[in-house]
């Protein structure tokens, strides 16, 4: 992939990344915190670095040569972790959630698995359409 494409990608993703984690702190915060205020600049900037790390986790996706699905399931998993990892030290270090209240920490940690788990799915779902799409142009292209 080209340099360009590659910035244009990170760019993409951490725009997508922002505005997610963004909507979902949210409303986590009107649900579990029952604050009806605004959200603070504080929480915001922390969620623009958060971002920005979960952006660079995604390095661990990248492969020069094509990946088995063993390898590619491993990577996967690294990359949740990863990612798990980063949110909760975030919200622990922004004061979003404490360790001293371990079931919003476990909480907090299945929501970002659920999620995680729910964009793969999106995702294998938008790869099958795809792939089904171009298998019928094939046929229909070398059929006549």
């Amino acid at each position: 992939m080209h340099i360009k494409n590659r910035i244009s990608r990170l760019i993409f993703d951490f725009l997508i990344i922002f505005s997610i984690s963004f909507i979902f702190m949210y409303v986590f915060v009107l649900i579990f915190v029952d604050a009806w205020d605004s959200v603070p600049l504080r929480d915001i900037n922390g969620i623009f670095v958060l971002s920005v790390f979960i952006t660079l986790a995604g390095f661990i996706m990248e492969s020069k040569s094509e990946l088995s699905k063993k390898e590619m399931l491993v990577r996967h998993v690294i990359h949740m972790l990863v990612i798990v990892g980063v949110v909760i030290s975030t919200a622990v270090f922004m004061d979003w959630i404490s360790w001293h209240k371990p079931v919003l920490v476990v909480l907090f940690a299945l929501a970002v698995m659920l999620v995680y788990i729910a964009v793969m799915v999106i995702d294998w779902y938008r790869s099958v359409g795809l792939a089904d799409s171009l298998t019928q142009r094939l046929r229909e292209r070398y059929k006549g």
